[in-house]
Order: C-alpha cells, then sequence, then structure tokens
C-alpha cells in the first residue's frame, strides 16, 4: 500500500466512469400564486401564538400586581347649582346668556381651580398638617444628621446661614406643592348641558376627600359673593361719581344765568320779539324734549351696551319691566315652572306629562327671551331716532339762531343760558333716579351659587380601576407579542419550507428529514434508520437515499458525500442514517472524512482505533480500518482515525484519491461524511472526487446568507451538487408557513406499535 505523500501535488482528475455531474436544475414553469396577505398574517400568528400567549399573560400578570399593589384613592362628589342668568345689583353684573353658558361655566371651572381657592381651602382644614394628604418630606437621609466620628458637620456652618435654612423659601415651596397637588387632585364637570356642576376629589382618606369637596364649594361660594358686593360698590361709586359731576355741572349753569341776568338787568327773555321768541321757544322746547328723549334713550342704550359687554341679562331693563307683554310671558314662564315642580314630585323625569309640561316651559321661556329680544332692538332703534331727532332740530335752532341773533340779542343769549341750566337739571334728575332704583333692586347677599348635594364619604375607591388595567395590560401583551412576532419574522433569516429551499438555493429538493424530538433526548438519532426501521423518520432517509439514486445522471451515483454549510446541522446524523439505509439495498462504506471533530467514531465506540488517517499515512491494512457494523452486516465504517495537524494534506494526497479507487470496486456504496463548506476547505477538496454532493441545511437555524456562501464556495470550485436536505424540520410548524402537505399521516409511511412486521430480507 502506497505511503501518504504530504507534499505531493494536488491533482485532482476525474476518473472515466466517474459519474456526470447533475443536470442544470431548472425551477417549475408554473410559479405558485403568491398567498394572501390576510392568510400569511394568520400563519405568522399561529406560529408564534404560544410566544403571543406567554407574553399577554406576562402582562396581565404585571398588570394584576400593578394594580392590587396600588394605593385605593377615594372620590367625594359635591353638586352645585350655578345659574348664568343670575338678577345682579346693576346692568354690568349680569352674566352671559344662553348662547355662552359654556363661556360662562369655563370661566367657573377656572375660578374653582385656582390659587385663591386652594389656598383658602387649605387654610380652612390646616391640610398642610393631615398626613393623609400631605404626607412628611425628608428632607435629608437620617443617617446625615448624625455627627461622624463626634463632629457634627452643623457647628461648621454660621448661625446666621443655619437660621435661614428652612426658612420662607421652603415654605413657599411646601406651600406651592400643596396648592398643586390640591388642584391636580380637584376633578371638576357639568355646567355643559345644564346648570348643575360637580365638584370631585381625589384622596386617599374618604373622610378627607368629602372634607375637601365641601370646603372648596364654601370657598368657591364666598368668593362669588364677595365678587358680586365688590361690583356692586364699584357701580355704585361710579354712579355717584357722575352725580357729582352732574350737580357741579348744574350749578355751574344757574350761577352762569344769575351772573348774566344780574349783569345786564334782565329778568327774563319776555322783552323778545314776540314772533320770533315763539318760533324759536318752539324750537328750543322742542329740542329741549329731543335732547331729554336722546338722553333718557341714551341712558337706556348704555344700559342696553353694559349688558352686551358683560355678557348680562336684560331682564331687568326698564322697558322690560315695563311690558306688559312680557309682564304677562313671565307670569306664563313662572305659573309653568310652578307646574313642572309639582309635576316632579309626583312624576320621574321620562313621563309624558313631565316631559310635556318641560317643554311648555322651554317654549314659554323662549317666547319670553324673544319678546325680551324685542325690547331691546326698540332701545336701540329709539336711542338713533332721538339722536336723529337732537341732530335734526339742534340744526333748525342753530338756523334761526343765526337769522335772530341781531334781533334777540341778550335775549337769546339768556335764554341760552336757561335752556342749558333747564338741560342740566333734567339730565342731573335722570341719573339720579338711575341711582335710586339701583339701590332698590341691589341685593348684595344674593348668591347664584348654591350647594344641591354637598360631599358624603365614599363607600368605595374609584382608583385603581383593576379590571381596565389588567384588560389594558392583556390588550398591550397581546399586541407586544403580535410585535415582536412579525419583528422575528422579519429577522428570521433560516429556512422553513422546501419551496423556500428551492426558490432560493435555485436547486433541487432531496428530502425533508423530520425532527424526532424523542430520539433526540435518548441521544440516538444517528441509529434511527437502524433501531425504527419503519418510522416516519427512517422512511424520510429513504426517500432521500431515492432522490440520490435517480437524480437524473446518466450513471448511478456510488460516492455521496454529505457536507453542510456550517457544524451543528444535524449532518453526521443524516450520514449515519443514510449510510444504513443505502446497506439495506447494497454493501455500503461509511468513510469518516471529517478528520477534524469526528463524530461518527464515538457513536460506533471507534475512539482511538487506527482509521483513515493510519491508512492513509501505511500504518495500517484496509482489514485493520475498515469495521463491520455488528447489526448491519452490509454496512461498513472507515473511522478517522487518530487527530493529525494537517487533514487537509491527506485530503489532497494521491494516496487518498488512489484508496477511493480501489473502495469504488469493493463497495457498492461509499457515503463520506465530510467537513462543514464555511470552516474549512476539506469538503471542496473531497466535492470533486465524489458523484454526488449532498448540502445539508437545518431548517429554522442556518441562515440564508450562509448558504449562499457555502453554494459560492462551490461554485468557484465548479462543483455543483446534486441537491439539498432540510434537516431537522419540524412539519407542524412548516404547515403553518404553508407547506401543509409536508405534514403527512406517520401511520400511512409507518407501522402501528405492537404491529407484526416480517423480517425477511428483500429481494436483491
Amino acid at each position: 500500500m502506497a505511503s501518504l505523500q504530504p507534499n505531493s501535488p494536488v491533482a485532482i482528475p476525474i476518473r472515466p466512469g466517474m459519474a456526470e455531474p447533475p443536470p442544470e436544475y431548472e425551477p417549475q414553469a408554473t410559479v405558485p400564486k403568491p398567498e394572501p396577505l390576510v392568510a400569511d398574517v394568520l400563519r405568522t400568528l399561529r406560529r408564534h401564538k404560544f410566544g403571543i400567549f406567554n407574553l399577554a399573560l406576562l402582562a396581565a400578570l404585571l398588570g394584576g400586581l400593578t394594580a392590587f399593589s396600588a394605593t385605593p384613592i377615594y372620590r367625594a362628589d359635591a353638586k352645585l347649582l350655578a345659574e348664568p342668568l343670575p338678577g345682579g345689583v346693576s346692568d354690568k353684573e349680569r352674566v352671559a346668556g344662553t348662547s355662552m353658558m359654556w363661556l360662562f361655566y369655563e370661566t367657573q371651572y377656572e375660578i374653582l381651580r385656582s390659587r385663591t381657592i386652594a389656598e383658602e381651602v387649605i387654610d380652612r382644614l390646616q391640610l398642610a398638617e393631615d398626613p393623609n394628604f400631605a404626607p412628611q418630606r425628608q428632607t435629608a437621609p437620617e443617617a446625615s444628621a448624625e455627627p461622624w466620628f463626634g463632629i457634627d458637620w452643623r457647628d461648621w456652618i454660621p448661625e446666621r446661614w443655619r437660621e435661614a435654612q428652612g426658612g420662607a423659601d421652603d415654605n413657599n415651596q411646601r406651600r406651592a406643592e400643596l396648592v398643586e397637588q390640591l388642584q391636580r387632585n380637584l376633578v371638576i364637570s357639568g355646567g355643559k348641558r345644564s346648570k348643575i356642576i360637580q365638584l370631585s376629589f381625589d384622596a386617599r382618606d374618604p373622610a378627607l376627600a368629602a372634607r375637601v369637596a365641601n370646603a372648596v364649594a364654601a370657598a368657591y361660594i364666598n368668593f362669588n359673593t364677595h365678587a358680586r358686593r365688590s361690583e356692586a360698590q364699584e357701580n355704585t361709586a361710579f354712579l355717584d361719581n357722575q352725580l357729582e359731576e352732574l350737580r357741579a355741572r348744574m350749578e355751574e349753569s344757574e350761577k352762569k344765568l344769575q351772573d348774566y341776568r344780574r349783569r345786564e338787568g334782565l329778568l327774563d327773555s319776555a322783552s323778545a320779539d314776540k314772533l320770533v321768541a315763539s318760533r324759536l321757544a318752539g324750537l328750543t322746547s322742542e329740542l329741549v324734549r329731543a335732547q331729554s328723549q336722546r338722553s333718557e334713550a341714551e341712558i337706556r342704550y348704555e344700559q342696553v351696551k353694559g349688558i352686551g359687554a358683560k355678557r348680562g341679562n336684560y331682564e331687568s331693563l326698564g322697558p322690560v319691566l315695563q311690558n306688559a307683554l312680557v309682564l304677562t310671558l313671565k307670569e306664563e314662564y313662572a305659573r309653568l315652572g310652578r307646574r313642572v315642580s309639582e309635576l316632579s314630585e309626583r312624576y320621574g323625569p321620562k313621563h309624558p306629562k313631565m316631559i310635556a309640561a318641560e317643554s311648555d316651559l322651554k317654549e314659554a321661556r323662549r317666547r319670553l327671551d324673544q319678546e325680551i329680544d324685542k325690547v331691546v332692538d326698540s332701545v336701540r332703534k329709539e336711542h338713533e331716532v332721538a339722536a336723529a331727532q337732537e341732530r335734526r332740530i339742534g340744526q333748525l335752532v342753530e338756523k334761526h339762531k343765526a337769522e335772530i341773533r341781531g334781533l334777540r340779542g341778550k335775549e337769546f343769549q339768556l335764554s341760552n343760558l336757561e335752556r342749558e341750566v333747564e338741560n342740566s337739571r333734567r339730565v342731573y334728575e335722570t341719573f339720579l333716579a338711575q341711582l335710586q332704583e339701583t339701590d332698590v333692586k341691589g341685593d348684595y347677599d344674593v348668591s347664584n351659587i348654591r350647594v344641591v348635594d354637598p360631599a358624603t364619604p365614599p363607600v368605595g375607591p374609584v382608583k385603581p380601576r383593576k379590571a381596565r388595567i389588567i384588560a389594558a395590560s392583556l390588550v398591550f401583551g397581546v399586541f407586544l407579542g403580535i410585535g415582536l412576532a412579525f419583528l422575528r419574522e422579519r429577522l428570521d433569516d433560516s429556512f422553513h419550507t422546501g419551496e423556500e429551499v428551492e426558490e432560493r438555493l435555485q436547486l433541487p429538493l432531496l428530502g425533508i428529514l423530520p425532527l424526532n424530538r424523542r430520539a433526540r433526548r435518548r441521544r440516538t438519532a444517528e441509529r434511527l434508520v437502524r433501531d425504527e426501521r419503519h418510522s416516519p423518520f427512517a422512511e424520510a432517509v429513504n426517500h432521500i437515499r431515492t432522490a440520490i439514486l435517480f437524480a437524473g445522471l446518466e450513471d448511478v451515483p456510488q460516492v455521496v458525500l454529505v457536507t453542510s454549510a456550517t457544524s451543528g446541522e444535524g449532518k453526521s446524523t443524516l450520514v449515519a442514517n443514510l449510510s444504513t439505509s443505502f446497506a439495506q439495498i447494497g454493501t455500503t462504506l461509511l468513510v469518516e472524512a471529517d478528520l477534524r471533530k469526528p463524530r461518527l467514531s464515538q457513536l460506533w465506540g471507534l475512539e482511538g482505533r487506527a482509521g483513515l488517517t493510519e491508512l492513509l499515512a501505511g500504518k495500517c491494512s484496509q482489514e485493520d480500518a475498515i469495521v463491520r457494523d455488528p447489526d448491519e452486516k452490509n454496512l461498513f465504517l472507515l473511522p478517522a482515525g487518530f487527530r493529525v495537524a494537517n487533514p487537509l494534506e491527506y485530503l489532497s494526497s494521491n494516496r487518498f484519491r488512489e484508496l477511493l479507487v480501489e473502495l469504488r470496486s469493493e463497495y457498492r456504496y461509499i457515503v463520506i461524511d465530510a467537513t462543514p463548506l464555511l470552516p474549512v476547505s476539506d469538503s471542496i477538496v473531497l466535492g470533486h472526487l465524489a458523484d454526488a454532493n449532498v448540502l445539508l441545511v437545518r431548517a429554522e437555524h442556518t441562515g440564508r446568507r450562509m448558504v449562499q456562501d457555502a453554494l459560492r464556495r462551490l461554485r468557484q470550485a465548479h462543483i455543483r451538487p446534486l441537491g439539498v436536505v432540510l434537516a431537522q424540520a419540524d412539519l407542524k410548524r412548516m404547515a403553518y408557513y404553508g407547506g401543509h402537505y409536508y405534514h403527512y399521516d406517520a401511520s400511512y409511511y409507518g407501522y402501528a406499535k405492537g404491529e407484526q412486521v416480517s423480517d425477511t430480507p428483500a429481494p436483491r
């Protein structure tokens, strides 16, 4: 037997009888119709259903733990009746009408949330000392106050600095925190479609929640009453100032008249020409009346403008109060209101009589508001007419003054002074009457805010809402699980089905090796074909054997090399079972050419025994190196032998090629277990000597780029694989990827447990 020549050139000629390279793989002409998006999404969810379920369950448990460990919060509610149309002490005090009701209630909300109300409640209830509302803050750790080694660092701080610590700044900050906490826990609602404002307060103590809610209501009513009283006082002061000015103007006019008479010696204006005096007197009288009417109309118009600027109510306006139709409509509205009150004591709000009565009440209110609007419009028009009339008469008076100025002389000036005095007196009397009317109607202590339902301590907490938190956590977990499932699918670069293998690699699929969890637990996956000859796994191996034998080559392949892209893909399992399958139809030699990590030697218990390396080195004969399988008479094994430092040189030697030629003549089939393609180049060298190169890909494990890199190395070496075997495939999971036909019925391809099976050898 020739000895190994490590440094001999690597020459790998193809022997004359070697099988032709496998034909080019042509994909099917008919491209399968792409799966609908919905079906693909459903399969993705089915593949990851357990992960989604576990994540949702974990989220629900965390949400439940959070909900049940949270501090319970109690909410006390108080209901207030806020009238948006109160009777005021003046026209400027009326609130916005029904069309601007939302603005009124938004203003009330801001008042309730104001710092003024919050500070009054804090001071009234002494919330700063209530531990349920304001827990004591720890400004520094307790250990910081302890002396170190008998030395207190605070002794080094000057006395004036120590006094300044915890002073006004801390108090202001503490008070601001209390105000912010009260405002944060105060909830205001209602007032949009009714006059009821609901005031709610959240606290850890139910009694405290009720006390704070009632205190806020009381502070709000006090604030409103004080504001109304202050505004009434301002309006009274305004009218007093106007009266003082009018009185001074009237007295000044009277003084001018008396001085003029005394200086000119005139007692009255009767000495003027009767005709001119009569005409001028008539115009003057009309002007006085027009001015008086304009003044009165202007006063009423100013009242209307003031009410409009304050968004007030026109019901207390003089013309409105004097309008007979308005009074009649008010009586009708009051009568209907009493009827609604009477019916409400006997019937519920949804009773037909109650609904009809409320509808009549609303209609009466609408007619009353419509008539009031007409009266207000008449006041505006009356002011415009009075002003126009005053301008017209004034123009006529000025015209006659120009004509008779020379005639009248001093009498005309006297008449002007008299008219000025009269006009001033009339305006003064008008304002005085308005002030007296204001004093009569003024009721400063009446508030438009009343408590309907005071707050009471709540029975149960409103927070945390445990069911809602758990449900939200569950939904969040489901969506998070779905998102992670799709992210995992997006990042998954492995092969799942045979269609993916053929489509991505453009190589035929020789077969699918199913995952056998039971065998993997017992670490006997390499001998499944021998131990469970009629199992689905064994049938899958036989199918791969058949695909190799009938792969379309001119000659049946004798030397079959099995390799993979990387280690850990199940290559040794396939080689061991495939060689056993070949041994069932002819003498088969299993060559362990993976000299770096020999797995088969461990399986057959041949560690430390002479093998391929010793045979190539000429240290032993074939009879000493090749071992016959004790359980399979047609299966022979050539183990790797002892480890060598240069396995690639051994496999590239002429001696190995000569040995392979000798073995071809002695065995019908030779199965070579080669190294992975990516780590080392041993499989590239052996691939030129084999009739068929089989690439193993582990399902849901090996990345596509890794397999494509391995195929690129084979193409660069001008080696075309016969096909691909998809190993360790979970057929149930494969069905979730659309490969439902892979999940075949195992009972059809295997035999039932306990079924009698004949061991008669098959004919050869």
